[in-house]
């Protein structure tokens, strides 16, 4: 057992398909009833714990929040060792798989320059709120003007691309650059090669044929639905 909580630290990722198996040996039963984007303040052999239904991958799964830093050699050998038989694994966020999902990375595919209109997340954006929050003029303004770009999501030929992540590449339309694209990769699970851009919205429409510059060379694209895999996310979202 730890001493007292005394520092946060950043979460651990519990992610895939026997998630929940190994959090019912070290929680328990009643993490099944933890539902999609909820949280529960519990311990693990007694270390207090945050543990919300979320995380970077688009499949089950749970971030772990210490509430004491110092705790963080334990909970990683506690976890292991209840993996074990589920032949849990270490490794870096999935790449391909948010991609796949759709998931925006921030620093890759979003940053200052961009806004929640021209990254479809114009659902969060509430403009009507009595909430005098941070960037509502703003966002106001956007919305009644319009935006000149957005995000699509691209399917592209040739090789399998060989590296996990890339970008920003050029997008090219009618022999002119019309926008960058931000994260490409191969997906094994769709067997082709997929990406994200943010472009002209003139050349936004699902099913425009595109060209894309990424170190292998020029890839034919072509702009399709939004996310690649699991649109409702009823992987992460399943009971």
């Amino acid at each position: 057992m730890c001493p007292s909580p005394s520092q946060t630290s950043p979460p651990l990722q519990l992610q895939g398909p026997k998630s929940l198996d190994v959090m019912k040996l070290l929680i328990g039963p009643e993490i099944e009833d933890l539902k999609y984007f909820h949280l529960m303040h519990t311990d693990m052999a007694g270390t207090p714990v945050v543990i919300s239904r979320t995380g970077w991958s688009s499949e089950r799964g749970y971030e772990i929040y210490l509430q004491d830093s110092s705790c963080g050699d334990d909970l990683w050998e506690l976890i292991m060792r209840a993996g074990e038989t589920f032949g849990i694994r270490p490794a870096a966020p999935n790449t391909i798989r948010r991609i796949g999902g759709g998931m925006l990375s921030l620093g890759a595919d979003m940053g200052l320059t961009e806004n929640l209109f021209e990254l479809g997340m114009e659902r969060l954006v509430d403009r009507d709120s009595d909430i005098d929050y941070v960037g509502k003029d703003a966002l106001k303004r956007i919305k009644a003007e319009g935006v000149s770009r957005k995000m699509v999501v691209v399917e592209m030929d040739g090789d399998a691309m060989p590296g996990p992540n890339g970008g920003p590449w050029d997008v090219m339309a009618d022999g002119k650059k019309i926008g960058n694209m931000t994260s490409g990769v191969y997906s094994p699970r769709l067997m082709k090669n997929i990406g994200l851009a943010i472009i002209d919205i003139a050349h936004s429409d699902v099913g425009t044929v595109l060209s894309c510059e990424d170190p292998a060379g020029t890839r034919a694209a072509v702009i399709v639905e939004m996310p690649f895999y699991d649109p409702k996310k009823a992987i992460a979202n399943a009971e």
